[in-house]
């Protein structure tokens, strides 16, 4: 087993406030934040899934994300007759989940959920 992990930076912002307040001259009050930002991970995770699989280095393989952009490879690979499964986690701080665009097996009110072996 091998685990692709995404790499992170923090950028620095500055956000409204909440709940939203207007300072003396009417503007929105901001406060500057650091907020983790992840780069390339995707694409890195993408690379390694596909040479992986093309050179048949295991059986069945699983992708533990919830990013969307993973779906493309993972659906290329299982129309050529991949194994592979998405685990996803239920719940995702904003945008969609990868399970949503998957859209193969029942849902289930859990932390995890896991498709196997195709999507």
């Amino acid at each position: 087993m091998e685990i692709i992990e995404g790499k992170f930076s923090f950028v620095r912002q500055y956000l409204p406030v909440h709940p939203e307040a207007l300072d003396s001259d009417g503007r929105v009050v901001t406060v500057r934040v650091k907020r983790p930002e992840e780069k390339g991970s995707d694409v890195a995770l993408a690379s390694h899934l596909i040479v992986d699989a093309m050179e048949d280095r295991a059986d069945s393989y699983a992708v533990v994300t919830n990013d969307s952009d993973l779906v493309p490879p993972m659906k290329l690979l299982s129309a050529r007759g991949k194994s592979i499964a998405l685990v996803s986690m239920w719940e995702a701080a904003g945008g969609r989940r990868a399970d949503r665009d998957c859209r193969a097996g029942e849902k289930r009110r859990t932390g995890v959920r896991a498709r196997a072996p195709a999507i």
